[in-house]
């Protein structure tokens, strides 16, 4: 994980079905809206996941199921559930009463985890959740592609994507030097891959793939295009044209309200024709500065940086379902 992100990582920390279960007892629950009707029987796998939409509070087992469940939008669409059942249970443990019992409750579940952290190590840094109930909680994917051995889907990063949005997080300079290097990263991580993997052409990807004409894609962040133009200087103000793909007609006005509020100049308004379900900034810079800025955004969204230096506006924001 290290080299793939270009991150250091300290400490780990890895939990299995039964930990997950005993974590989520412990919290009393989380409590998450489920989007549709889940029902999966593997009696292979002793598996049973039997959920119905709504607002509800799931304890370990049906956690566990929701998680799991995987559906015609495959992994993409698992992933999703889970960056939104963990923010569930960012919502929980930030709580302050919580809080005030997390030495507690972490204590009680040590022994559901592996890490390399010691006790006392995990109780310090408890504190950090403060900062997450004040700042809130991000969650970015992978660019890359499905590919698939023997029916089995695994999912292929772009590194030069990858590489690029992570300068964009970390506030870092993706200059000439950094894409050569990740140029030759991406040559060497060619080399691995096995011979029998298939990765399907553009028209034959998956559903959830060929689907995503609604900006809701943000699931697969659009492949930045390398512009020498772009991202070099830091635009004078920032401008936004919003799309309302929420299906809630008062939310564009909001959304222009909070993006003022950000010293953001909204250019324009428009309705999507179709919905979608996750609210998406695209950046069109690729300017460090600007995605620096965009990190302050007081809303969940996912972020792409297209990088394609677009006139008109610096980045475009697409309102999904998921949007307050």
């Amino acid at each position: 994980a290290e080299k793939l992100l270009g991150v250091n990582m300290n400490y780990w920390v890895t939990v299995d079905f039964n930990g997950f279960k005993r974590i989520i007892d412990a919290l009393g629950g989380v409590t998450i809206d489920v989007e549709k009707r889940m029902y999966y029987e593997d009696p292979w796998d002793n598996l049973v996941i039997d959920l119905r939409p709504g607002v509800q509070k799931l304890r370990g087992a049906d956690a566990i199921g929701y998680v799991r469940y995987r559906d015609e939008d495959g992994d993409i669409g698992r992933i999703e559930r889970q960056q939104k059942f963990i923010k569930a249970v960012m919502q929980q443990v930030t709580q302050p009463s919580t809080i005030a019992n997390l030495p507690t409750l972490i204590k009680e579940l040590y022994g559901a985890i592996h890490t390399n952290m010691s006790l006392s190590d995990m109780i310090s840094y408890a504190k950090i959740f403060n900062n997450a109930r004040e700042k809130g909680l991000r969650s970015y994917m992978v660019p890359g592609t499905p590919a698939y051995i023997n029916d089995v889907s695994y999912w292929l990063p772009d590194m030069v994507a990858l590489k690029k949005m992570m300068a964009g997080i970390m506030g870092t300079n993706f200059d000439d030097r950094a894409m050569a290097a990740a140029q030759q990263q991406a040559s060497e991580y060619q080399q691995y891959i096995p011979k029998e993997m298939v990765i399907p052409k553009q028209e034959d990807k998956p559903k959830e793939l060929a689907k995503n004409k609604d900006g809701a894609a943000a699931k697969t962040p659009p492949q930045p295009t390398e512009r020498k133009t772009a991202g070099q200087t830091a635009p004078a103000k920032i401008r936004a044209e919003v799309i309302n793909a929420s299906g809630d007609s008062d939310a564009a006005a909001q959304m222009v309200r909070e993006l003022q509020r950000q010293g953001i100049e909204v250019v324009s308004t428009s309705a999507a024709r179709t919905p979608a379900r996750v609210t998406t900034v695209i950046d069109h810079t690729g300017n460090a500065t600007v995605q620096k800025k965009l990190n302050n955004l007081p809303f969940d969204y996912n972020l792409s940086i297209l990088g394609d230096g677009a006139k008109g506006a610096e980045i475009t924001v697409i309102i999904g379902r998921n949007y307050n």
